[in-house]
């Protein structure tokens, strides 16, 4: 009796301890204003890259299944993007975009799209590949549940 109180005990304490892992799982989104369309991309590294499109009357949302190969190679990417000089905060600015990469805190990082580093070039070529992929979906509810950062509002026309 003793020994299966242990058991459930451990198993109680497993539990819980795997699931306060898992709320702050890695995720990332890439954001940019591109020709007055907000353009994001986000990804909890599970298998599937959410696309959001924010327009000046609606915002549309698109998603992309990831092979295992692929969401390795996303995963190893942002990694190595996390090597790079952060920025103090989440602005969006004209011919680039911001990475906000939430793991143990949230950090942004500019994706200057004219002299983009070959990292940012192989996360932009992963995403425009994957763009074609593309399917439509409902909202998605917590595209951004990142603490601390607020989206960006729709372009104005």
């Amino acid at each position: 009796m003793c020994n299966s109180r242990k058991l459930l005990g451990i198993t109680l304490l497993l539990v819980f301890f795997l699931s306060s892992c898992t709320k702050n799982s890695e995720q990332f989104i890439l954001c940019s204003d591109e020709d007055g369309v907000i353009c994001s991309a986000k990804s909890s590294f599970n298998d599937t890259i959410f696309y959001e499109n924010r327009f000046p009357d609606t915002t549309v949302y698109y998603y992309a299944a990831l092979s295992k190969y692929q969401n390795k190679q996303l995963q190893q990417l942002i990694q190595n993007l996390k090597t790079e000089k952060s920025l103090s905060e989440f602005v969006l600015m004209p011919g680039s975009g911001t990475f906000i990469v939430a793991s143990d805190k949230v950090r942004f990082y500019e994706a200057n799209y004219s002299i983009p580093t070959r990292n940012t070039q192989k996360i932009l070529t992963m995403f425009r590949d994957m763009s074609s992929q593309m399917k439509p979906c409902p909202k998605t509810k917590d595209f951004w549940n990142i603490e601390g950062v607020t989206p960006p509002d729709n372009p104005v026309p």
